[in-house]
């Protein structure tokens, strides 16, 4: 078997893990209290290899991407912070007030399982996302840069409030 297959495998039975383990609640029937928010900045023990159209700092791009990611998919962060971790997070502030609210996707946490970078300045980011009482399979999304700081894009942020269905999209969104 190839390394990469013995990869794809791991990876595929760790995603139904989390899976099946997220659709569990508490044994009072409740979901389980948020993860605490994480830190600012986190390390990765090996980064991914390096490719022509990443950036410089290939290890620091990546840490970035993974923690901004947690940090704007996680009920504690605060809206203001959420909407400085969102491309264009300012015109998009009330929809972000929206989602933080939302009694489900408010409550959402990320776990980012891979980042791509398409290239310098982009990044496909494979993540799940936990909700109350489950989890969702792995969902693509893409982040960018801007002014320095690698965000969640636009299209990403309104794909997860569309599907929430009831928080009204902005213009940008439909």
């Amino acid at each position: 078997m190839t390394r990469r297959r013995s990869v794809c495998m791991v990876a595929s039975v760790a995603a139904a893990t989390v899976m099946l383990a997220g659709a569990c609640g508490n044994d009072d029937g409740n979901p389980a209290e948020p993860s605490p928010l994480p830190p600012a900045a986190t390390t990765r023990t090996s980064p991914p290899p390096a490719t022509a159209t990443a950036p410089g700092d290939l290890a620091a791009a990546t840490a970035e991407v993974e923690t901004n990611w947690a940090r704007f998919f996680h009920p504690r962060t605060p809206v203001k912070e959420r909407t400085a971790l969102l491309k264009d997070g300012e015109q998009l502030a009330p929809m972000v007030a929206a989602f933080a609210a939302h009694p489900r996707y408010g409550q959402a946490q990320a776990e980012v399982e891979q980042v791509v970078f398409a290239t310098a300045t982009t990044a496909d980011v494979t993540y799940t996302l936990s909700l109350p009482g489950r989890a969702l399979p792995s969902i693509l999304g893409n982040a960018v840069l801007e002014d320095g700081t690698w965000k969640v894009s636009v299209p990403t942020f309104c794909a997860r409030a569309q599907v929430a269905g009831d928080i009204a999209l902005a213009d940008r969104c439909r």
